[in-house]
């Protein structure tokens, strides 16, 4: 990269290109300037011999050619010197420039990872709700990584969650719950906001519209001491929530100042990183529904 360098005649040393030079200076530095002094100290000695042997107080010819070729090789190793020290500089510059542009790599490639874990975790989810579908009526939701989904929430990463559908029987209403981590309307910020949405179902035209049955919502205690955190709500049959889907799913309905978000932060209701959420519907007026 760097052409011819280090070769300095006095000090004997060999060329060298690179890291080899950073290496080669920091070890030999001192050497190089001891060089120079003896340099010098021969050229002050081929002086004294050079006067000795003179005539009649005269400076002979060789002394003077001595002190010529001494005051040229000192500028020659000051100027060799200098260079070096510039090109020192250049590869330190660059080197560090180098690493700036490796570890920016690293960090980019690490947050590139940590979206992959991210969607694979929320993916995994989503397998194992749909896994869980329930004909009962009943739908017992679990949900990992709560400290992940809680910061993710607070920042509008993935404000809420959606549980898998599940049904009241085999042909009967499908529904879903959907929890905001940090509130959502009058919870916002301050509540964790719990609802039951009403799904498109393929035997929405045989059932009696608008829904009319009980719906409960609840945070199950893990520690079998605690009461669940339970609210229970009779639909407003007045609702757009309440009557046949006409979309995918309708607005969802429920509550949301469900609990308060310190409750997220109560070992008896979160461990191990971890909550369920539980809906139930009361089928009574339904049963004869297969």
């Amino acid at each position: 990269m760097h052409a011819r360098i280090l070769h300095m005649h006095v000090c004997s040393c060999v060329q060298g290109s690179g890291a080899d030079l950073l290496e080669h200076e920091g070890q030999y530095l001192q050497y190089h300037l001891l060089m120079v002094w003896r340099h010098l100290q021969d050229g002050a000695q081929a002086l004294e011999v050079g006067g000795a042997t003179g005539t009649n107080g005269k400076m002979p010819h060789n002394v003077d050619t001595a002190l010529t070729h001494v005051d040229g090789r000192i500028t020659e190793i000051t100027r060799q010197l200098g260079d070096n020290l510039t090109i020192v500089q250049q590869l330190k510059s660059e080197t560090q420039t180098r690493t700036i542009a490796t570890e920016d790599a690293i960090t980019k490639l690490q947050h590139a990872v940590k979206e992959l874990q991210d969607y694979y975790s929320d993916l995994a989810l989503s397998v194992q709700t749909l896994q869980a579908t329930s004909y009962n009526g009943i739908y017992i939701w679990k949900v990992p990584e709560l400290t992940r989904r809680k910061r993710d929430a607070v920042l509008g990463k993935t404000v809420s969650l959606y549980s898998a559908p599940f049904f009241t029987s085999r042909h009967g209403y499908k529904l879903c719950l959907r929890v905001y981590l940090n509130g959502d309307g009058s919870g916002r910020g301050t509540h964790v906001s719990f609802f039951i949405t009403l799904m498109k179902g393929e035997f929405d035209p045989l059932l009696p519209w608008p829904f009319k049955q009980t719906i409960s919502l609840s945070l199950l205690a893990q520690d079998g001491m605690s009461r669940d955190i339970t609210q229970s709500f009779k639909p407003d049959e007045g609702s757009g929530s309440f009557l046949m889907p006409k979309s995918e799913m309708n607005v969802a309905s429920g509550c949301p100042q469900f609990c308060s978000l310190a409750v997220l932060e109560n070992s008896s209701y979160a461990r191990a990183d971890t909550i369920y959420l539980k809906g139930a519907i009361n089928r009574q007026g339904i049963e004869h529904i297969p």
